[in-house]
């Protein structure tokens, strides 16, 4: 039995990605597109040479049943329907959406049901697992859009550039509104109050 593990696009923090599980058994030539088509990204290839499908006899009909396990990422479905050997290549899909950055483990475990055509007990045995380790990117943050922009941190800007010293030097300069500023003071300060009461 070989098992191939693709994904179809880099591990991002938060994007999701299409994970497949393509099962082949010995003997058998392969027909998924998941088997024959060379992955988009890594891959993994686990054989073992046991024909697991006839291990009981030939009085059960025999399925296969993965579970995809990751640490910090959201998996899609839960649980996978068990499939018959009859589709000569078996192959499992999940959406997986990693959430946090950095190194994580994936794990794939196959399990084979034998159920059988007549009475008996249905058995269900382990046949193995693979794990492997992915890096997973950080998800990048999108550029500031005009609805994105803080109001206090658009005004803090602004009056930063009406207070540059440069351009307020300029604005007295060639407005005279330092001088302005002055004259009104001078002449307030000569003039008597509106509130002061005569003196008769």
């Amino acid at each position: 039995m070989t098992t191939k593990v693709t994904w179809d696009t880099p591990l991002v923090q938060n994007q999701s990605i299409d994970i497949a599980a393509c099962i082949q058994l010995d003997g058998v030539p392969a027909t998924s597109q998941a088997c024959v088509k060379p992955p988009k990204q890594s891959s993994l290839t686990r054989a073992s040479h046991i024909p697991v499908q006839n291990i009981f006899g030939s009085n059960y009909d025999f399925f296969l049943v993965a579970e995809l396990s990751a640490s910090d990422f959201g998996i899609d479905p839960k649980e996978q329907m068990q499939q018959p050997i009859s589709q000569q290549t078996i192959t499992f899909n999940w959406t997986a959406t990693p959430t946090h950055a950095g190194r994580r483990a994936i794990d794939i475990v196959i399990r084979g049901i034998w159920v059988p055509k007549k009475e008996g007990k249905q058995i269900e045995e382990y046949l193995g697992n693979h794990v492997w380790h992915v890096t997973v990117a950080e998800e990048q943050a999108p550029l500031l859009t005009l609805g994105q922009i803080n109001i206090s941190t658009l005004l803090a800007v602004l009056l930063t550039a009406v207070l540059n010293i440069p351009f307020w030097d300029f604005v007295k300069k060639n407005l005279g509104v330092g001088d302005t500023a002055g004259q009104a003071g001078s002449t307030n300060a000569g003039s008597p109050s509106a509130n002061t009461p005569n003196t008769p």
